[in-house]
C-alpha cells in the first residue's frame, strides 16, 4: 500500500509523437513518489545539450547512468543497435524525462515504465531505408535515441529502448503506415511487407524484462509467426484495470503452455474485461505467448500521446 501520492518537484514534460511512455508494474511495483522525488534531485542540470560518452566510465556526462534512491531506480540510455561514442543530449530534457514518469506512473498508479526521446529517426530510416528486410549492421549512428525509465531495485535490465517489445510494435506500425502509402505491386510495397512482418515477429519474441532486441532475428522458433491486431469500438470499452487483473491473475507462468482446438474458445474474465482465446485449427501456444498479444491490445497504443 502506498503512503503517500506527492507530486513530482521535477518538471514533467510529456512526449510528443512519434515518442511515446509506458507504465508497467513489471518495471516496479508500488514506488513511492517521494523516494523518486528524491533521486531526481540529484539529475545534472542544464538548458543547452551537451555530449554524453557512450559506454565510457569516469565522464562527467556519461550514458548509461543511474540513481537510486530507497525503492525508486531512474536509469537514462541510449537505445541503438550500431555503437556509437557521443550522444548529444540536454540535462534539462532528461529531468523532463523522469517528471513526467513520475506523474504520469508512480504518482498515479505507483508503478515504474519508460518514456522515450528523439525516436523519430529511427522511425523514418526504417520507413524509407532501402536497405534489406532486417537492416541488420546497417542503422545509421543518427537511428539512436533516448530512454529513461523508473524501475524497482529488483529489476535486472532497465534497457527499454532495446529490449522492450513496445518498441518492435511501433517499428511494425510505422512500416504498416508507410506500407500503406505505396503502390500496389511496386518493389517498395513489397519491401515494406516484409520489414513490417520482421518487426510484428520480432515483438513476438521479445518479453518486457528480457535480453532480446528488437533488431535480432536470433533462432526463435516464433520466427516465422505473424501478429497483427484490431481495435474495434463494437466490442465494448473494458476498463483498464479489470485487464491487468485478467493479465495479473488468471494467466499461468511463461513456461507453461495452453492446448487449443477449433470451435472451443478459453475465456479469461475480469468485471468488464473478457479475454477470449480461439484457434481456427487446434495448436499448443504458450502462455509467454498470449501474455505478448495481450500486452499489444492493452498497451500497443494506451500511452501513444496525440497532439
Amino acid at each position: 500500500m502506498l503512503s503517500s501520492r506527492v507530486p513530482s518537484y521535477l518538471p514533467a514534460v510529456p512526449p510528443t509523437l512519434p515518442d511515446f511512455y509506458i507504465c508497467d508494474q513489471r518495471y516496479a511495483k508500488d514506488v513511492e513518489p517521494a523516494d523518486c522525488n528524491v533521486a531526481g534531485r540529484a539529475l545534472p542540470v542544464g538548458t543547452s545539450a551537451v555530449p554524453y560518452t557512450v559506454d565510457t566510465s569516469g565522464a562527467r556526462f556519461a550514458l548509461p547512468f543511474s540513481i537510486e534512491h530507497g525503492a525508486c531506480v531512474i536509469s537514462v540510455e541510449v537505445a541503438s543497435p550500431t555503437s556509437i561514442h557521443t550522444y548529444m543530449a540536454t540535462p534539462n530534457d532528461i529531468r523532463g524525462m523522469v517528471g513526467w514518469l513520475q506523474i504520469a506512473c508512480v504518482a498515479a498508479s505507483g508503478r515504474g515504465g519508460f518514456v522515450t526521446h528523439n525516436i523519430a529517426n529511427l522511425l523514418s530510416y526504417v520507413m524509407s531505408s532501402t536497405s534489406s528486410v532486417r537492416l541488420l549492421d546497417s542503422y545509421p549512428p543518427s537511428t539512436a535515441f533516448l530512454t529513461v525509465s523508473i524501475t524497482g531495485r529488483d529489476y535486472k535490465n532497465p534497457s527499454p529502448g532495446n529490449t522492450d517489445p513496445s518498441i518492435a510494435l511501433l517499428l511494425a506500425d510505422s512500416v504498416r503506415n508507410a506500407w500503406s502509402h505505396t503502390s500496389p505491386g511496386s518493389a517498395k510495397r513489397q519491401q515494406l511487407a516484409r520489414r513490417a512482418h520482421f518487426y510484428t515477429s520480432q515483438s513476438i519474441r521479445m518479453r518486457t524484462g528480457g535480453n532480446t532486441p528488437w533488431w535480432s532475428n536470433a533462432g526463435d522458433p516464433l520466427g516465422e509467426d505473424e501478429m497483427t491486431y484490431e481495435c474495434d469500438a463494437k466490442l465494448g470499452s473494458p476498463k483498464e484495470v479489470d485487464c491487468a487483473q485478467v493479465e495479473w491473475g488468471e494467466l499461468g507462468v511463461d513456461s507453461g503452455t495452453i492446448n487449443l482446438v477449433s470451435g472451443v474458445a478459453k475465456t479469461l474474465s475480469s468485471n468488464t474485461c473478457n479475454v477470449v482465446i480461439t484457434a481456427a485449427a487446434a495448436v499448443t501456444l504458450s502462455w509467454a505467448q498470449i501474455q505478448t498479444a495481450l500486452d499489444t491490445l492493452l498497451n500497443g497504443r494506451t500511452h501513444y500521446r496525440k497532439e
